[in-house]
């Protein structure tokens, strides 16, 4: 995608809420996508919202892919923070393969709010606030309850690193829950929709060594929100900048899953 200065996000709208901002950007980024426009998250989100004060704008914070990418540093403050993905599923995009999302987080005090994630091709808005309930296009969305690993359907991504050693651990830790009996283990190639097919009741759970906070902080609202649970491999709380998650249906699952995976050592977000 090319750089340009027209962003589709209006330059002056209504006075919106942090959730309503999140929820107007993440339906005109896949405007972007259509025209090849190039999409930077925070002039995007500084279009749709009337920042109250300057003082206003210096507390807000974002962790964005790119600007990791760019050598920003990913670190969770108290400050209020915008955590985003503005193209999950890169590789799918590039090949037009259509699993492809938005994916937009907001933490208060290292708490997540919201979020809401948007698969660009089937036009789904996912949505998620803590204490508020999760939805896909309006409906409430409930995870399976699934307890049972025989009667399961797992979801997986590979990580980014691809020498031997990883991917040897990477495909052991898939042999390992056949061997347990899992009903079926699967790749899409998009972290946030994977976890948001375990929001909608249809995969049962998922983990990943490897993923990063943009990937994860979103989805983790909707998930807990429609009930299920988001917990780190090891079996203890969701450690955000880790890069590693367990997520499932049930905390039985969930236990089921960490106990029988490999560490793969990807570092933290927060030390990058």
């Amino acid at each position: 995608m090319h750089r340009t200065d027209v962003c589709p996000v209006p330059a002056q709208g209504p006075t919106l809420s942090e959730p309503g901002t999140v929820q107007t950007c993440a339906e005109h980024c896949p405007e972007c996508f259509r025209s090849g426009l190039f999409f930077d998250p925070e002039n995007a989100f500084g279009r749709c919202k009337q920042w109250p004060a300057p003082q206003g704008r210096a507390c807000r914070r974002f962790i964005a892919e790119e600007a990791a990418a760019s050598g920003a540093k990913c670190v969770l403050t108290h400050n209020p923070t915008w955590i985003i993905d503005p193209i999950d599923g890169t590789c799918n995009f590039v090949h037009r393969f259509p699993t492809v999302a938005v994916s937009i987080g907001f933490a208060v005090r290292q708490e997540l709010e919201f979020g809401v994630i948007y698969h660009c091709t089937e036009e789904r808005l996912y949505t998620g606030r803590r204490g508020g309930g999760a939805f896909c296009n309006g409906q409430r969305l409930r995870v399976s309850g699934e307890t049972d690993l025989s009667k399961a359907l797992v979801l997986t991504e590979i990580g980014p690193k691809r020498d031997p050693a990883t991917l040897k651990l990477f495909l052991s830790n898939m042999e390992r829950l056949l061997h347990a009996k899992a009903h079926g283990v699967r790749v899409i190639g998009s972290s946030t929709l994977a976890l948001c097919h375990l929001a909608s009741g249809a995969a049962d759970a998922y983990y990943q060594f490897g993923l990063h906070c943009w990937d994860l902080a979103a989805a983790t609202v909707i998930i807990r929100e429609a009930g299920g649970i988001v917990i780190d491999t090891s079996g203890g709380p969701l450690d955000l900048m880790a890069c590693r998650v367990v997520a499932a249906s049930t905390r039985e699952m969930a236990m089921l899953i960490a106990q029988a995976l490999q560490t793969i050592n990807y570092g933290r977000d927060d030390e990058k």
